[in-house]
Protein backbone atom coordinates (compact mmCIF):
# COMPACT_ATOMS: atom_id res chain seq x y z
CA UNK A 1 0.00 0.00 0.00
CA UNK A 2 1.23 3.70 -0.71
CA UNK A 3 1.02 5.62 2.56
CA UNK A 4 -0.12 9.53 1.68
CA UNK A 5 0.20 12.05 4.16
CA UNK A 6 -3.25 13.08 4.69
CA UNK A 7 -2.70 16.86 3.71
CA UNK A 8 -1.23 15.90 0.84
CA UNK A 9 -4.44 13.89 -0.19
CA UNK A 10 -6.62 17.32 0.46
CA UNK A 11 -4.45 18.71 -1.25
CA UNK A 12 -4.03 17.08 -4.50
CA UNK A 13 -8.02 16.81 -4.44
CA UNK A 14 -8.19 20.16 -4.31
CA UNK A 15 -6.21 20.67 -6.99
CA UNK A 16 -8.07 18.01 -8.68
CA UNK A 17 -11.12 20.33 -8.52
CA UNK A 18 -9.27 23.64 -9.34
CA UNK A 19 -6.88 22.55 -12.17
CA UNK A 20 -8.72 19.35 -14.13
CA UNK A 21 -9.56 21.67 -17.14
CA UNK A 22 -5.97 22.62 -17.57
CA UNK A 23 -5.04 19.36 -17.35
CA UNK A 24 -7.14 18.00 -20.62
CA UNK A 25 -5.64 20.14 -22.43
CA UNK A 26 -2.13 19.87 -24.64
CA UNK A 27 -0.92 22.20 -22.04
CA UNK A 28 -1.91 19.64 -19.76
CA UNK A 29 0.05 16.45 -21.92
CA UNK A 30 3.20 19.30 -21.08
CA UNK A 31 2.69 19.57 -17.38
CA UNK A 32 2.53 15.86 -17.23
CA UNK A 33 5.85 15.40 -18.91
CA UNK A 34 7.24 17.80 -17.01
CA UNK A 35 6.23 16.07 -13.66
CA UNK A 36 7.87 12.97 -14.71
CA UNK A 37 10.88 14.96 -15.46
CA UNK A 38 10.71 16.55 -11.90
CA UNK A 39 9.74 13.02 -10.69
CA UNK A 40 12.72 11.35 -12.29
CA UNK A 41 15.14 14.50 -10.68
CA UNK A 42 14.17 12.96 -7.52
CA UNK A 43 14.43 9.20 -8.15
CA UNK A 44 18.37 10.02 -9.57
CA UNK A 45 18.71 12.28 -6.03
CA UNK A 46 16.81 9.02 -4.35
CA UNK A 47 13.90 11.26 -2.70
CA UNK A 48 11.44 8.24 -2.61
CA UNK A 49 8.58 10.21 -1.20
CA UNK A 50 9.03 13.10 -3.50
CA UNK A 51 8.50 10.59 -6.95
CA UNK A 52 6.16 9.21 -4.84
CA UNK A 53 4.31 12.19 -4.29
CA UNK A 54 4.37 12.98 -8.09
CA UNK A 55 3.39 9.46 -9.68
CA UNK A 56 0.35 10.59 -7.20
CA UNK A 57 -0.17 13.35 -8.76
CA UNK A 58 -0.08 12.40 -12.35
CA UNK A 59 -2.37 9.31 -11.79
CA UNK A 60 -5.01 11.81 -9.84
CA UNK A 61 -4.83 14.10 -13.08
CA UNK A 62 -5.70 11.41 -15.18
CA UNK A 63 -1.97 10.85 -16.78
CA UNK A 64 -1.77 7.33 -14.87
CA UNK A 65 0.91 6.02 -17.85
CA UNK A 66 3.12 9.09 -16.86
CA UNK A 67 2.19 7.54 -12.85
CA UNK A 68 2.72 3.98 -13.53
CA UNK A 69 6.11 4.75 -16.24
CA UNK A 70 7.40 7.10 -12.98
CA UNK A 71 6.30 4.66 -9.99
CA UNK A 72 8.02 1.61 -11.94
CA UNK A 73 10.86 3.50 -12.44
CA UNK A 74 11.01 4.19 -8.67
CA UNK A 75 10.53 0.93 -7.41
CA UNK A 76 13.45 -0.57 -9.85
CA UNK A 77 15.73 2.08 -8.50
CA UNK A 78 14.80 0.60 -5.06
CA UNK A 79 15.52 -2.81 -5.81
CA UNK A 80 12.14 -3.70 -6.05
CA UNK A 81 12.56 -5.31 -9.53
CA UNK A 82 8.66 -7.82 -9.05
CA UNK A 83 6.22 -4.53 -7.74
CA UNK A 84 8.42 -2.46 -10.98
CA UNK A 85 7.56 -5.37 -13.29
CA UNK A 86 3.56 -5.45 -11.94
CA UNK A 87 3.22 -1.47 -12.60
CA UNK A 88 5.52 -0.95 -16.14
CA UNK A 89 3.38 -3.86 -17.93
CA UNK A 90 0.59 -1.64 -17.80
CA UNK A 91 2.15 1.23 -19.20
CA UNK A 92 0.19 1.63 -22.78
CA UNK A 93 0.72 5.15 -24.09
CA UNK A 94 2.69 4.60 -27.42
CA UNK A 95 5.31 7.75 -26.49
CA UNK A 96 5.76 5.88 -23.54
CA UNK A 97 5.93 2.53 -24.31
CA UNK A 98 10.03 2.92 -24.99
CA UNK A 99 10.60 3.80 -21.39
CA UNK A 100 8.47 1.10 -19.62
CA UNK A 101 9.76 -1.58 -22.00
CA UNK A 102 13.38 -0.41 -21.27
CA UNK A 103 13.37 -0.81 -17.12
CA UNK A 104 10.65 -3.96 -17.67
CA UNK A 105 13.98 -5.06 -19.44
CA UNK A 106 16.33 -4.17 -16.62
CA UNK A 107 13.74 -5.49 -14.26
CA UNK A 108 13.68 -8.92 -15.82
CA UNK A 109 17.31 -9.28 -16.02
CA UNK A 110 17.65 -8.04 -12.05
CA UNK A 111 15.14 -10.96 -11.19
CA UNK A 112 16.92 -13.49 -13.45
CA UNK A 113 14.66 -14.09 -16.21
CA UNK A 114 17.46 -13.44 -18.62
CA UNK A 115 15.88 -14.91 -21.97
CA UNK A 116 13.04 -12.53 -21.33
CA UNK A 117 14.86 -9.45 -20.96
CA UNK A 118 17.22 -10.49 -23.96
CA UNK A 119 13.87 -9.83 -25.82
CA UNK A 120 13.00 -7.22 -24.55
CA UNK A 121 16.06 -5.24 -24.73
CA UNK A 122 16.57 -6.30 -27.78
CA UNK A 123 13.36 -4.78 -28.68
CA UNK A 124 14.55 -0.84 -27.28
CA UNK A 125 17.49 -0.84 -28.68
CA UNK A 126 15.54 -0.81 -32.35
CA UNK A 127 14.33 2.56 -31.01
CA UNK A 128 17.19 3.71 -28.64
CA UNK A 129 20.64 2.58 -30.46
CA UNK A 130 22.43 4.53 -28.39
CA UNK A 131 21.42 3.48 -24.85
CA UNK A 132 24.14 2.47 -22.64
CA UNK A 133 22.08 0.73 -19.90
CA UNK A 134 20.28 -1.02 -22.86
CA UNK A 135 23.76 -2.27 -23.77
CA UNK A 136 25.20 -2.80 -20.02
CA UNK A 137 22.03 -5.13 -19.36
CA UNK A 138 22.46 -7.51 -23.26
CA UNK A 139 26.39 -7.72 -22.48
CA UNK A 140 25.37 -9.16 -18.86
CA UNK A 141 23.57 -11.33 -20.72
CA UNK A 142 25.71 -12.54 -23.04
CA UNK A 143 28.65 -12.79 -20.50
CA UNK A 144 26.56 -15.28 -18.42
CA UNK A 145 25.50 -17.24 -21.61
CA UNK A 146 28.81 -17.91 -22.61
CA UNK A 147 28.29 -15.71 -25.34
CA UNK A 148 31.54 -13.08 -25.31
CA UNK A 149 31.79 -12.40 -28.88
CA UNK A 150 28.27 -10.48 -28.64
CA UNK A 151 29.24 -9.15 -24.84
CA UNK A 152 32.53 -7.93 -26.22
CA UNK A 153 30.71 -5.97 -28.59
CA UNK A 154 28.06 -5.03 -26.05
CA UNK A 155 30.68 -3.82 -23.67
CA UNK A 156 32.77 -1.76 -26.74
CA UNK A 157 29.06 0.18 -27.56
CA UNK A 158 29.11 0.88 -23.18
CA UNK A 159 32.59 2.72 -23.61
CA UNK A 160 31.57 4.60 -26.49
CA UNK A 161 28.88 5.66 -24.69
CA UNK A 162 30.10 6.42 -21.62
CA UNK A 163 33.51 7.06 -21.76
CA UNK A 164 34.34 8.15 -17.56
CA UNK A 165 32.80 4.57 -16.71
CA UNK A 166 35.66 2.06 -15.72
CA UNK A 167 33.36 -1.07 -15.25
CA UNK A 168 32.65 -2.13 -18.45
CA UNK A 169 36.71 -2.03 -19.69
CA UNK A 170 37.26 -4.34 -16.53
CA UNK A 171 35.18 -6.57 -17.47
CA UNK A 172 36.14 -6.45 -20.89
CA UNK A 173 39.52 -7.07 -19.36
CA UNK A 174 37.80 -10.34 -17.87
CA UNK A 175 36.46 -11.40 -20.70
CA UNK A 176 40.48 -11.51 -22.26
CA UNK A 177 41.77 -13.36 -18.92
CA UNK A 178 39.27 -15.83 -19.41
CA UNK A 179 40.63 -16.37 -22.99
CA UNK A 180 44.26 -15.95 -22.14
CA UNK A 181 44.73 -12.94 -24.34
CA UNK A 182 46.60 -11.81 -21.22
CA UNK A 183 48.83 -8.59 -22.73
CA UNK A 184 45.06 -7.15 -24.09
CA UNK A 185 43.76 -7.76 -20.32
CA UNK A 186 46.62 -5.74 -19.00
CA UNK A 187 45.71 -2.92 -21.09
CA UNK A 188 42.05 -3.18 -20.55
CA UNK A 189 42.99 -3.37 -16.81
CA UNK A 190 45.04 -0.59 -16.75
CA UNK A 191 42.53 1.74 -19.27
CA UNK A 192 39.84 0.78 -16.19
CA UNK A 193 42.04 2.20 -13.77
CA UNK A 194 42.26 5.88 -15.74
CA UNK A 195 38.45 6.10 -15.88
CA UNK A 196 36.00 6.29 -12.59
CA UNK A 197 35.56 3.24 -10.33
CA UNK A 198 33.07 3.58 -6.98
CA UNK A 199 33.73 1.43 -4.05
CA UNK A 200 36.32 -0.93 -3.76
CA UNK A 201 36.36 -1.38 -7.64
CA UNK A 202 39.85 0.04 -8.32
CA UNK A 203 41.86 -2.59 -5.75
CA UNK A 204 39.92 -5.54 -7.75
CA UNK A 205 41.00 -4.32 -10.91
CA UNK A 206 44.70 -3.84 -9.72
CA UNK A 207 44.61 -6.98 -8.23
CA UNK A 208 43.51 -8.67 -11.28
CA UNK A 209 46.10 -6.23 -13.32
CA UNK A 210 48.36 -8.44 -11.16
CA UNK A 211 47.14 -12.01 -12.10
CA UNK A 212 47.42 -11.02 -15.80
CA UNK A 213 51.30 -9.96 -15.21
CA UNK A 214 51.91 -12.85 -13.44
CA UNK A 215 50.24 -14.40 -16.57
CA UNK A 216 53.16 -13.08 -18.35
CA UNK A 217 55.51 -14.04 -16.47
CA UNK A 218 56.19 -10.28 -15.32
CA UNK A 219 56.70 -11.64 -11.24
CA UNK A 220 58.18 -8.23 -9.90
CA UNK A 221 55.71 -6.42 -11.69
CA UNK A 222 53.03 -8.62 -10.32
CA UNK A 223 53.98 -8.23 -6.73
CA UNK A 224 54.33 -4.51 -7.44
CA UNK A 225 50.32 -4.23 -8.31
CA UNK A 226 49.41 -6.44 -5.69
CA UNK A 227 50.76 -4.44 -3.04
CA UNK A 228 49.22 -1.22 -4.67
CA UNK A 229 46.02 -2.89 -4.57
CA UNK A 230 46.21 -2.68 -0.40
CA UNK A 231 43.99 -5.51 -0.17
CA UNK A 232 42.67 -6.12 3.50
CA UNK A 233 42.24 -9.94 3.12
CA UNK A 234 43.77 -11.29 -0.19
CA UNK A 235 41.52 -14.32 -1.38
CA UNK A 236 43.32 -17.87 -1.99
CA UNK A 237 43.46 -17.21 -5.84
CA UNK A 238 45.36 -13.96 -4.92
CA UNK A 239 47.11 -15.48 -2.31
CA UNK A 240 48.77 -17.86 -4.23
CA UNK A 241 49.52 -15.64 -7.23
CA UNK A 242 52.01 -13.49 -3.91
CA UNK A 243 52.90 -17.21 -3.51
CA UNK A 244 53.84 -18.04 -7.09
CA UNK A 245 55.65 -14.36 -7.74
CA UNK A 246 57.58 -14.74 -4.17
CA UNK A 247 58.99 -18.13 -5.64
CA UNK A 248 59.40 -17.04 -8.57
CA UNK A 249 61.69 -13.75 -8.03
CA UNK A 250 64.05 -16.56 -5.56
CA UNK A 251 62.42 -15.58 -2.56
CA UNK A 252 61.28 -18.92 -1.43
CA UNK A 253 61.85 -18.49 2.14
CA UNK A 254 59.65 -15.24 2.52
CA UNK A 255 56.76 -17.81 -0.23
CA UNK A 256 57.41 -20.49 2.34
CA UNK A 257 56.33 -18.03 5.56
CA UNK A 258 53.80 -16.26 3.94
CA UNK A 259 52.04 -19.83 2.71
CA UNK A 260 52.00 -21.12 6.42
CA UNK A 261 50.31 -18.34 7.51
CA UNK A 262 47.80 -18.10 4.94
CA UNK A 263 47.17 -22.24 5.45
CA UNK A 264 46.91 -21.37 9.33
CA UNK A 265 43.89 -19.51 8.95
CA UNK A 266 42.64 -21.95 5.52
CA UNK A 267 43.92 -25.33 6.01
CA UNK A 268 42.64 -27.45 3.58
CA UNK A 269 42.31 -24.81 0.43
CA UNK A 270 44.40 -27.06 -2.37
CA UNK A 271 45.20 -23.85 -4.44
CA UNK A 272 47.25 -22.94 -0.89
CA UNK A 273 48.63 -26.88 -0.23
CA UNK A 274 49.61 -26.69 -3.77
CA UNK A 275 51.99 -23.38 -3.52
CA UNK A 276 53.40 -24.94 -0.77
CA UNK A 277 54.21 -27.86 -2.30
CA UNK A 278 55.79 -26.39 -5.02
CA UNK A 279 57.52 -23.95 -2.82
CA UNK A 280 58.94 -27.34 -0.95
CA UNK A 281 59.98 -28.58 -4.28
CA UNK A 282 62.30 -25.25 -4.82
CA UNK A 283 63.32 -25.64 -1.27
CA UNK A 284 64.85 -29.12 -1.93
CA UNK A 285 61.91 -30.72 0.36
CA UNK A 286 60.44 -33.58 -2.27
CA UNK A 287 59.57 -35.92 0.70
CA UNK A 288 57.86 -33.08 2.57
CA UNK A 289 56.60 -31.70 -1.22
CA UNK A 290 55.13 -34.87 -1.92
CA UNK A 291 53.19 -34.95 0.86
CA UNK A 292 51.97 -31.67 0.98
CA UNK A 293 50.91 -32.54 -3.05
CA UNK A 294 49.11 -35.14 -2.71
CA UNK A 295 46.53 -33.75 -0.28
CA UNK A 296 45.99 -30.97 -2.31
CA UNK A 297 45.12 -33.13 -5.23
CA UNK A 298 43.18 -35.28 -3.24
CA UNK A 299 40.75 -32.09 -3.08
CA UNK A 300 41.34 -30.52 -6.80
CA UNK A 301 42.66 -33.13 -8.91
CA UNK A 302 43.12 -30.94 -12.22
CA UNK A 303 45.39 -29.03 -11.02
CA UNK A 304 47.84 -29.36 -13.60
CA UNK A 305 50.73 -27.33 -11.78
CA UNK A 306 50.02 -29.04 -8.83
CA UNK A 307 50.16 -32.24 -10.44
CA UNK A 308 53.40 -31.68 -12.73
CA UNK A 309 54.77 -30.70 -9.27
CA UNK A 310 53.75 -33.99 -7.63
CA UNK A 311 55.79 -35.70 -10.85
CA UNK A 312 58.84 -34.27 -10.05
CA UNK A 313 58.72 -34.87 -6.05
CA UNK A 314 58.60 -38.65 -7.19
CA UNK A 315 61.41 -38.78 -9.85
CA UNK A 316 63.52 -36.86 -6.99
CA UNK A 317 62.44 -39.70 -4.74
CA UNK A 318 63.74 -42.26 -7.44
CA UNK A 319 59.83 -43.27 -8.13
CA UNK A 320 60.00 -43.36 -11.71
CA UNK A 321 56.61 -45.29 -11.90
CA UNK A 322 54.86 -42.76 -9.68
CA UNK A 323 56.33 -39.87 -11.74
CA UNK A 324 55.02 -41.86 -15.00
CA UNK A 325 51.51 -41.89 -13.45
CA UNK A 326 51.32 -38.41 -12.91
CA UNK A 327 51.79 -37.99 -16.83
CA UNK A 328 49.18 -40.52 -17.26
CA UNK A 329 46.98 -38.92 -15.10
CA UNK A 330 47.65 -34.90 -16.16
CA UNK A 331 47.36 -36.09 -20.19
CA UNK A 332 43.39 -36.92 -18.62
CA UNK A 333 43.17 -33.38 -16.86
CA UNK A 334 44.61 -31.60 -20.21
CA UNK A 335 41.94 -33.71 -22.30
CA UNK A 336 39.28 -32.40 -19.84
CA UNK A 337 40.60 -29.10 -20.48
CA UNK A 338 40.28 -29.14 -24.02
CA UNK A 339 36.85 -30.13 -23.93
CA UNK A 340 35.71 -27.54 -21.74
CA UNK A 341 37.65 -25.04 -24.49
CA UNK A 342 35.69 -26.32 -27.37
CA UNK A 343 32.77 -26.47 -25.79
CA UNK A 344 33.33 -22.61 -24.90
CA UNK A 345 33.84 -22.26 -28.17
CA UNK A 346 30.73 -23.48 -29.16
CA UNK A 347 28.82 -21.68 -26.79
CA UNK A 348 29.33 -18.81 -28.21
CA UNK A 349 28.20 -20.01 -31.82
CA UNK A 350 25.03 -21.00 -30.03
CA UNK A 351 24.26 -18.06 -27.62
CA UNK A 352 21.08 -19.84 -26.35
CA UNK A 353 21.55 -23.57 -26.85
CA UNK A 354 20.75 -25.07 -23.38
CA UNK A 355 22.57 -28.94 -24.68
CA UNK A 356 25.98 -27.05 -25.04
CA UNK A 357 26.15 -25.68 -21.96
CA UNK A 358 24.59 -29.02 -19.93
CA UNK A 359 27.81 -30.54 -21.79
CA UNK A 360 30.15 -27.54 -19.96
CA UNK A 361 28.72 -28.28 -16.20
CA UNK A 362 29.40 -31.78 -16.90
CA UNK A 363 33.17 -31.32 -17.93
CA UNK A 364 32.77 -28.96 -15.06
CA UNK A 365 32.17 -31.17 -12.75
CA UNK A 366 34.26 -33.74 -13.95
CA UNK A 367 37.09 -31.60 -13.49
CA UNK A 368 36.03 -31.00 -9.67
CA UNK A 369 35.08 -27.56 -10.79
CA UNK A 370 31.33 -26.78 -8.72
CA UNK A 371 30.96 -22.96 -9.07
CA UNK A 372 31.38 -23.27 -12.83
CA UNK A 373 29.77 -26.07 -12.95
CA UNK A 374 26.26 -24.62 -11.04
CA UNK A 375 26.76 -21.70 -13.32
CA UNK A 376 26.75 -23.00 -16.73
CA UNK A 377 23.94 -24.86 -15.71
CA UNK A 378 21.92 -22.25 -14.41
CA UNK A 379 23.04 -20.53 -18.09
CA UNK A 380 21.23 -24.08 -19.58
CA UNK A 381 18.28 -22.96 -17.45
CA UNK A 382 18.15 -19.50 -18.40
CA UNK A 383 18.30 -20.57 -22.51
CA UNK A 384 15.63 -23.11 -21.90
CA UNK A 385 13.04 -20.40 -20.89
CA UNK A 386 13.05 -21.35 -17.00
Amino acid sequence: MWRRPRLLIVGMLLLVIVGRADWCSDDGNREADRMLALGRQAIAAQDWDKADEYADRLIAFEHRDHGRLLRGEALFRQNRPESALEVLVKVRADDLRVDAARTEGLCLLQVGNERAADRVLQSVLQERPNDPDVYRGLAAIAYNQGNWTHAEAYLRKVIELDSADGRPVWTLGLIYYDMSVHREAEGLFREALSRNLPGDLPSQVRAQLALSLAEQKRDAEALEELERAELRILTPQQARLQIDCLRSTGRTSEALTQVNRFLARQQSDPDLLAEKGLTLLDSKQPSEAARVLEQALAVAPHDRRAREGLGRAYQALGRSADAAEQQRKLSESDALYTLLSDLTKEAMNKPWDPVVRYKMAEACDKLHKPELAAMWRKAARTAEGR
